[in-house]
């Protein structure tokens, strides 16, 4: 099961580059120019990176606090769509294939590190 997952181990540790780039690097700077270029291309693109982490941060609940289902949950959608198209958020079926992901990933004793890992960056990329 943990090979099923590899598009959202992908996907973070493309946020992880983004994040890692944007706190070292001076905006405009020469220093900048040359990380960006040195960094792989992420798998998912950026504006669906900036697009999760919006939908993230308004997920909060009252005392800003993020829960780990919800996070999973906006995090597996946004994976389905950058890989299988925005059309498909207008599916009715989308939501049922969002949940079925997430019980399989819950339930694979071989993705828990992985899935623990993902959800704490989840929750510090959004602080």
């Amino acid at each position: 099961m943990s090979s099923s997952i590899s598009p959202l181990a992908q996907a973070l540790r493309a946020m992880q580059v983004q994040l890692t780039q944007a706190r070292k690097a001076a905006p405009g700077g020469a220093a900048a120019a040359a990380q960006q270029a040195a960094v792989p291309r992420p798998a998912a693109s950026v504006p669906a990176l900036q697009a999760l982490r919006t939908q993230l941060r308004a997920a909060r609940d009252a005392d800003g606090r993020l829960s780990d289902a919800r996070a999973l949950r906006l995090f597996v959608q946004a994976a389905l769509l950058d890989e299988l198209g925005a059309s498909l958020q207008l599916d009715p079926a989308l939501g049922d294939l969002v949940e079925r992901t997430c019980q399989a990933l819950e339930q694979d004793a071989d993705s828990a590190t992985l899935l623990t890992d993902a959800l704490r960056e989840l929750q510090a990329w959004v602080e």
